[in-house]
């Protein structure tokens, strides 16, 4: 497993490469109002504003991966989905009653939604920020110098002119860390049936 968190380590500062580039991108009308040509010469000036950078690019980053994988993480966890089923299930709900008021009726059918509702918004959250995640991979590592030229390649069927390396990169910045964390998460388990497989009181001991 300490291999695991190794290689992760390593994927995470690949994948946080891009988002230092688009936020250096986006900060450089800033840093030349705030800068003046004596500021850009200092060196503690310049390693100040990269350290800025990285932090800002980091919790860009690490705020998308989170939501990317806070799924799989709980949709791996044992408990968590028992409680969820048992939540959603056999939880206390509230009758939709012709009669209640309408606003009553609404607020019944959002409290009856709330157990499910939670994964539903997950995954649309986990959608609209795998989005951004490309738009920022795919403007750092561009297949093709513009949109139009990468249209013109697929439609022609020009593929060596597709900068495939930039597709390779593009893909393991996206999903390296989710792989990773699954990868860790199936570890773990692996890891407790073996120490449960060799417990003295363990089922399987023989």
């Amino acid at each position: 497993m300490y291999g695991l968190y190794l290689v992760g380590g390593y994927f995470c500062v690949l994948n946080i490469s891009p988002y230092v580039v688009a936020v250096g991108a986006l900060s450089t009308p800033i840093r030349g109002l705030l800068l003046s040509d004596l500021g850009r010469s200092l060196d503690w000036v310049n390693a100040l504003g990269l350290t800025v950078q990285w932090a800002i690019a980091t919790l860009i980053w690490a705020a998308i991966q989170v939501t990317e994988v806070l799924p799989l993480i709980l949709l791996e966890d044992d408990r968590f989905l028992e409680a969820l089923i048992s939540v959603g299930s056999g939880g206390r709900k509230y009758a939709i009653d012709a009669g209640d008021d309408p606003l009553l009726n609404s607020l019944k059918k959002l409290y009856n939604r709330i157990p499910l509702k939670l994964i539903r918004n997950l995954y649309v959250a986990q959608v609209f920020t795998y989005t951004v995640d490309f738009l920022i991979v795919l403007s750092v590592y561009p297949p093709a110098p513009s949109a139009q030229l990468f249209l013109k390649y697929l439609l022609t069927g020009a593929w060596g002119a597709v900068d495939w390396g930039n597709i390779a990169l593009s893909a393991v910045t996206l999903f390296s860390v989710e792989v990773i964390v699954l990868a860790l998460l199936w570890a773990g388990r692996l890891r407790a049936v073996y120490i449960l497989s060799r417990s003295s009181g363990g089922a399987y001991d023989r």
